[in-house]
């Protein structure tokens, strides 16, 4: 049972690997696999679009100021509150995007990540004290016969 699980959880590991590798975020397919199975989510990412090849990038305007992404249209930067003078305009910039988009909760990633840990942690502690209770079940067994098979 224990090499099953182990096995399991090594397997979601190199999906989350392969995941990461092919532009798709890793921890949420190693989540998927762990809950799934590693076996059905490897299937589902091979046949996923590689955003890895992708390079997408972002044509737009930016504030002067902080250098962030504002709408052309807009006349005050949203993250910095800077307003535009009058004849002034907005940088325009090309840069990289990333695969994913914006970055992710990563403190909503920790909490799923505990989940899953503590589940394992639980698991594994129910099969070792369960296999040691069957075990002395057994043992247990095996002596009371022995004592039946005895002469008196």
């Amino acid at each position: 049972m224990i090499e099953f699980l182990f096995l399991w959880l090594l397997l979601a590991i190199a999906i989350g690997i392969w995941a990461k590798n092919r532009g798709r975020d890793g921890a949420a397919w190693f989540l998927l696999s762990i809950l799934v199975s590693p076996l059905i989510a490897g299937i589902f990412l091979a046949v996923s679009k590689n955003l890895a090849t992708e390079h997408a990038t972002f044509t737009g305007a930016s504030c002067p100021e902080c250098a962030e992404p504002v709408q052309a249209a807009a006349k005050v930067c949203k993250h910095c509150g800077h307003r535009l003078a009058d004849g002034e305009t907005w940088k325009t910039v090309e840069r990289p995007m990333s695969a994913l988009g914006k970055a992710k909760n990563s403190k909503a990633y920790r909490t799923a990540f505990n989940i899953v840990g503590v589940f394992f942690l639980i698991v594994i502690a129910l099969s070792v004290l369960t296999r040691n209770s069957t075990d002395e079940a057994e043992v247990n067994t095996e002596r009371a016969e022995l004592l039946d098979a005895m002469p008196q």
